[in-house]
């Protein structure tokens, strides 16, 4: 069975934006929220930017957060992955 569509209106930087997923509308409106968040916060550590400037750093900052992530997840994995072979050998 295919799995139901959400359909949410949220409203990011003033903008209006309907957000369709499989997630439930809770979720999309929390990250609508972080965004607006992070958004606010970049701006108004330096009032001046544009909204596309303000947009491409918080982009930066997010995906500078998910890839430190994604190294800490990748650590993790490859040391459950070692004690698992360390207990296979036993």
């Amino acid at each position: 069975m295919a799995e139901k569509i959400n359909r949410v209106e949220v409203v990011i930087n003033g903008e209006t934006y309907i957000l369709k997923g499989t997630e439930t509308p809770e979720y999309m409106e929390s990250l609508a929220s972080d965004l607006n968040r992070r958004l606010s916060e970049i701006q108004g550590m330096n009032p001046r930017l544009s909204t596309y400037q303000t947009a491409v750093l918080t982009a930066l900052n997010i995906l500078d957060e998910y890839t430190k992530l994604k190294g800490e997840h990748q650590t993790l994995v490859d040391l459950l992955e070692g004690e698992t072979r360390e207990k296979a050998k036993k």
